[in-house]
């Protein structure tokens, strides 16, 4: 199964996503009727592509879940085998030094800027300014940002237009724009070089608008492409409580928000319509855990999201039946993502109500 997660987006990633980008990062303009083009013969750009060019890539939405740290690593492992010769700097949104020292570990070339970026191209920091101003490309790396609840990542493309940078996002969602605003943002959606979504839903809804940026199409989230580990975390939380390598399961829980529905107060039906919700999706986990610890299993609940640590032990771990629960060990702290990879790599089995999870 690892393996076959990890060749599938590196095909992906060379048929319809690398080739482009490298050819615009070293300045060509991709055209849609390059979507059409014949398939590469090997994973690896033309000699030269990216050569003294420089991409500054966005990433880093938060650091309370481990899919949203895991983006990053993933996208720029993919241009550090892609586009070796390119300088590459990291824009962090959000981190920590956990974060940094991971990335800095992994990726010793890659500069790491924090900041904002304004409409007209200002950035509140130095060193994100001189990033911005020395860039060839603005990368906006995947995730849920382009909906009808919050549009920040606008200013990136009204940023990139002022300054006539070339900027592609990659491996983004689309929950869809208010009806005010279509025409509007799929205007300057169609000023980016390229725009690849990583479910197709995003892909057919983005068309149905008529966007028409230079390359329109899926490509697969960044997180595909994480490789990195802290094995020494891992075998020292599986030896405190006594986790053999192959005979335990990972089980991250996953709950839904009801703040982010701001239903409870102004809909109470909705709100109880989610809460039922909540309480079969839950529910459901405590069978599958027993079923798993009955088979002959331990089971290790983790969090994805920090925010399931007190679900996963207050909703899950205290309503197992006794005998169960003995067999259960629930991880209280939080933690990043490579030792996550790490601990997934040695367990039998992962089931998980998260999709970054299964990805990495």
């Amino acid at each position: 199964m690892t393996r076959s997660l990890m060749t599938i987006p590196n095909i992906a990633m060379t048929r319809r996503t690398i080739l482009k980008v490298a050819g615009v990062a070293a300045g060509a303009i991709a055209l849609p009727g390059a979507t059409r083009a014949a398939e590469p013969t090997s994973t690896t750009p033309p000699a030269g592509i990216g050569a003294g060019k420089s991409i500054l890539l966005y990433s880093g939405w938060a650091t309370h879940n481990i899919g949203d740290v895991g983006h990053t690593p993933g996208t720029l492992r993919y241009l550090a085998q892609h586009l070796p010769a390119a300088k590459v700097v990291c824009w962090l949104r959000k981190t920590n030094d956990a974060v940094d020292a991971m990335l800095r570990k992994r990726f010793s070339t890659v500069d790491l800027v924090r900041g904002e970026l304004a409409n007209d191209g200002t950035a509140s920091t130095p060193e994100l300014q001189k990033a911005f101003d020395a860039c060839d490309m603005l990368i906006q790396n995947s995730g849920m940002h382009f909906n009808r609840f919050w549009n920040p990542p606008i200013n990136l493309l009204l940023a990139s237009a002022a300054k006539k940078k070339r900027v592609g996002l990659y491996g983004q969602s689309f929950d869809g724009f208010r009806p005010a605003d279509e025409e509007r943002l799929a205007g300057l959606l169609s000023g980016a070089s390229f725009i690849h979504t990583r479910d197709t839903e995003s892909l057919v809804y983005l068309r149905r608008l008529g966007v028409a940026s230079g390359v329109l199409e899926f490509g697969p989230d960044g997180c595909f492409g994480i490789d990195v580990r802290d094995d020494e975390k891992a075998e020292a939380w599986m030896q405190a409580n006594r986790l053999e390598s192959g005979k335990f399961v990972c089980v991250v829980v996953r709950s839904d928000s009801l703040e982010r529905f701001n239903v409870e107060k102004d809909d109470p039906a909705t709100a109880g319509r989610i809460k039922e919700r909540i309480d079969d999706w839950l529910s459901r986990m405590v069978e599958v855990v027993t079923g798993i610890v009955r088979k002959g299993m331990k089971v290790a609940l983790v969090p994805e999201v920090e925010k399931e640590i007190a679900t996963a032990r207050d909703r899950v771990l205290a309503k197992l039946p006794e005998d169960v629960r003995k067999q259960v060990v629930h991880r209280e702290a939080w933690w990043n993502c490579d030792e996550a990879c790490s601990l997934y790599a040695r367990a039998h089995s992962l089931v998980a109500m998260e999709p970054h999870s299964c990805i990495m």
